[in-house]
């Protein structure tokens, strides 16, 4: 059995299936990548697609035998998943995609966020 966190899962309610969570960098995604994630999820027969609270794409229902072959299938990174880490990042997306934003355009700040993304944090101890 694979520990929350580990290759990017966590551990499901029924305690034999996992969810896996790509990291989609502001949550900006292409047809592509939404037809791919769909295509996955039908091949493997997870149990749901979900967006969760943070704005992300879960995978829900995957078997541990199928963790590393979806992983493989994505082509893309697992998203922080559990601990003190930095697991989404909230941000306009600054003159690139909104009509209003008068701020740095989207592509600044998606090099910040790969840069700090799944990085730990520290934890007060007050």
């Amino acid at each position: 059995m694979l520990k929350d966190g580990e290759k990017g899962v966590v551990l499901q309610r029924d305690r034999e299936t996992y969810a896996i969570v790509p990291h989609i960098p502001l949550g900006i995604v292409t047809s592509d990548l939404l037809t791919r994630l769909s295509e996955i999820a039908d091949r493997y027969r997870v149990t749901a697609m979900k967006i969760t609270s943070a704005d992300r794409v879960a995978l829900v229902g995957v078997r541990e035998e199928d963790v590393d072959r979806i992983w493989s299938d994505l082509g893309m990174d697992p998203g922080a998943a559990v601990g003190a880490c930095i697991r989404s990042i909230k941000a306009c997306p600054g003159t690139t995609f909104a009509g209003l934003g008068n701020r740095i355009p989207w592509g600044s700040v998606l090099s910040w966020i790969n840069g700090i993304m799944g990085s730990n944090c520290r934890l007060s101890s007050r």
